[in-house]
């Protein structure tokens, strides 16, 4: 059984701001990696996750959520010999649900009123419009389940020394 690496909150923080959520990518497969490696299970393969999580454009990783948060939350600990009773898979999965529907419902609505705006404006403000779509990203790129489960991961970590 191989302990994985403990990561600082603020700084996976950070580094999903600066890189516009590809860190978030980065982490789930490393994250993958590390508890297929302490779980010793043969059925995960990271590259798959990471692959499924792209093709559907980030639904995958709600189903991720819930596959490796089971095995976060109720093996991993027992591995570690911590208590197993916290469970918090399906409020990752949510959190991540409600991110996604957020950050879709307001690209959404933001490309309407962006429509609508061209009919209206000059080309300057158009350009101006359309700078509103981009600061949406960051609540999607922040991504809170991620800092969550990294935080079990961490404890978990600490616990094998």
């Amino acid at each position: 059984m191989k302990k994985g690496t403990t990561r600082p909150i603020p700084i996976m923080l950070l580094l999903n701001i600066v890189t516009c959520g590809i860190y978030y990518i980065y982490w789930i497969y490393q994250t993958s990696v590390e508890i297929k490696m302490c779980s010793e299970r043969e059925d995960l393969n990271p590259t798959i996750e990471i692959l499924l999580g792209i093709i559907t454009c980030g639904l995958y990783f709600k189903y991720w959520y819930y596959k490796y948060g089971k095995i976060v939350y109720k093996e991993l600990p027992l591995k570690a010999g911590m208590n197993n009773t916290e469970d918090k898979t399906m409020v990752l999965v949510v959190i991540d649900i409600i991110i996604a529907l957020m950050w879709w419902g307001g690209m959404i609505l933001r490309v309407l009123l962006l429509a609508i705006a061209s009919y209206n404006s000059s080309d300057e403000e158009l350009i101006y419009s359309f700078l509103y779509i981009i600061p949406s990203g960051l609540i999607y790129a922040v991504n809170i389940s991620s800092l969550i489960m990294q935080d079990k991961l961490n404890n978990i970590w600490k616990h094998m020394q």
